[in-house]
């Protein structure tokens, strides 16, 4: 599946045209956190309720365009609402697992100083915090942004 792009649309074009009402589909629901458009939409005919998610991005050439993608695909993104879990029946289990998992890390309070975990597959396995907006950390003497999607755990005296 490739992008679709519209000349001289703005973002704000997109959105608009991604949720409006067709003949077909209705949009239930829509949020945008940053360039990612989650959806619920519902087929008017069947009665279907599904989960979308739209990559939106900008060319200079093309305009602003997006990349449709639904539940049922994993989408390798999980900043969709938690509410929405609750308004579509479920595609795939194990990506609603990682929207609740990213939920309970963008909850964590991180102050400076926690030591925290990261997940396996970094190249280091432990930061200590330097700073929460951004979030940054100290390894061996060099300084990272810290993503929360790779943090495992917040390191305490008894872990």
């Amino acid at each position: 599946m490739g992008w679709d792009f519209k000349a001289d649309a703005t973002k704000k074009d997109i959105i608009a045209d991604l949720t409006k009402e067709g003949e077909k589909v209705k949009t239930l629901a829509h949020t945008c956190k940053g360039n990612t458009l989650w959806t619920v939409h519902e087929n008017k005919v069947t009665g279907e309720k599904w989960i979308g998610c739209y990559l939106l991005g900008s060319s200079r050439v093309f305009g602003w365009g997006y990349k449709d993608m639904c539940e049922s695909m994993h989408p390798y993104y999980y900043s969709c609402p938690l509410s929405y879990l609750d308004m579509a029946p479920v595609a795939c289990p194990e990506w609603r697992e990682g929207v609740k998992a990213y939920h309970v890390k963008a909850k964590l309070a991180l102050k400076v100083g926690d030591k925290v975990k990261l997940i396996e597959g970094c190249s280091i396995p432990m930061v200590t915090v330097t700073s929460v907006k951004p979030l940054m950390g100290v390894a061996n003497g060099k300084t990272y942004k810290l993503p929360r999607r790779y943090i495992d755990a917040v390191v305490t005296e008894n872990t």
